[in-house]
């Protein structure tokens, strides 16, 4: 991709800009392509192929990498994972 063209989408003279050009950009960029390409000139119908919610978050935010990092808080806090509530005169 050269540094024209990517000048050319900083100053908004891409009109109609090439799915593989903006799926390579997203790569590079992190992203995720397809929200990106759904909002293409004409590519209104590709946003049924984007996951839903519950898909796109879990794969976004694994559950093994979100538990570690809530281990992490409870331990740095002192509370006890295994506790229903607070215990007697805690709080009050």
């Amino acid at each position: 991709m050269s540094k024209s063209l990517l000048r050319f989408w900083e100053i908004d003279q891409v009109t109609n800009p090439d799915v593989e050009q903006v799926m390579r950009l997203a790569t590079v960029l992190d992203l995720d392509p397809l929200p990106l390409i759904a909002l293409l000139p004409g590519r209104g119908d590709f946003t049924d192929a984007l996951p839903g919610v519950q898909p796109y978050l879990r794969s976004k935010y694994p559950a093994e990498e979100a538990l570690k990092e809530i281990a992490s808080v409870v331990r740095r806090y002192g509370v006890d994972p295994n506790s229903t509530g607070p215990a007697p005169g805690e709080d009050e």
